[in-house]
């Protein structure tokens, strides 16, 4: 989950020509945290230090897809339209 979260970046910021951080990404990372989280709560072991380790990336993963879904709304723009639009302004709708 860890990896492929990498691969979703990598191939979103190829699509847009400039580095760019999908959603999927942060979706991927609160995914894999919940996962290592329910392992390390539920094994044999019970790890402690392993839920205190990745307590932290889960808080970020959720707060940075809280963010992004308040500032970029519930429908976030494919990055290959995001291109087009700015290549072509005079197609972008403008409010009056």
């Amino acid at each position: 989950m860890f990896a492929a979260r990498w691969l979703v970046q990598f191939l979103a910021s190829r699509s847009a020509g400039r580095p760019v951080i999908p959603r999927a990404f942060w979706v991927m990372s609160l995914a894999g945290s919940a996962m290592t989280l329910a392992y390390f709560a539920c094994s044999a072991k019970q790890d402690a230090v392993g839920v205190l380790q990745n307590l932290f990336p889960a808080f970020t993963a959720a707060y940075s897809l809280y963010l992004d879904l308040r500032t970029r709304g519930g429908r976030q723009p494919l990055a290959r339209d995001a291109v087009d639009r700015a290549a072509n302004p005079a197609s972008t709708p403008t409010r009056g």
